[in-house]
């Protein structure tokens, strides 16, 4: 490509300013570890519940306002989640998580992969929205896990330490997502 082309020129400002706008564009969407943030959710919503014994429990909320059961939650040595049931999508809102130090709130399939995650200080933070690499879909079952940081503050499957319940079975809140509707 010749530089000394005016059009190529053109071309090259252009495709420079729209990775700024689009870079600019996204990261207002995204705030890493953020605490607010709200979802709109129907009135009949779907959720299960599981114990740090691996019970699942479920419950359902109609449209009269009844709900039975309706997050599933996760407590082990200090470190909480709760998540409900939500339509699929881009990204998860747990409802609360407890840090005792940062570290991280990440989502993985029915099937083991890490769809995003979401770094957090240390303390209670509540609609945690964590942003996802690949969208939830209608009918799967996800799971809300927690990793402690090796201390980089990048997240790594690897290097950062998986939150795990005292029997050795990995700690976490399940959800399923809905269609929304």
């Amino acid at each position: 490509m010749n530089m000394n082309d005016t059009g190529n020129r053109v071309i090259v400002g252009i495709i420079v300013v729209l990775l700024i706008i689009g870079a600019w564009y996204l990261g207002s969407m995204y705030k890493p570890g953020s605490t607010t943030g709200s979802m709109s959710t129907s009135t009949d919503m779907t959720s299960s519940s599981t114990d740090t014994t691996g019970n699942t429990q479920t419950g359902h909320t109609n449209n009269t306002g009844t709900t039975n059961n309706s997050s599933a939650n996760m407590n082990v040595g200090g470190k909480a989640l709760s998540v409900q049931d939500q339509p699929a999508g881009s990204f998860v809102v747990v409802s609360s998580a407890t840090l005792p130090q940062a570290g991280w709130v990440a989502v993985r399939d029915a099937s083991g992969r890490t769809l995003g995650a979401a770094w957090l200080s240390a303390g209670t933070h509540q609609a945690v929205q964590v942003p996802l690499l690949r969208n939830t879909v209608a009918g799967g079952t996800y799971q809300v896990l927690i990793y402690s940081d090796n201390g980089d503050k990048v997240f790594d499957l690897h290097g950062d330490t998986l939150v795990m319940n005292s029997d050795g079975s990995v700690a976490g809140a399940s959800f399923s997502a809905t269609n929304g509707d």
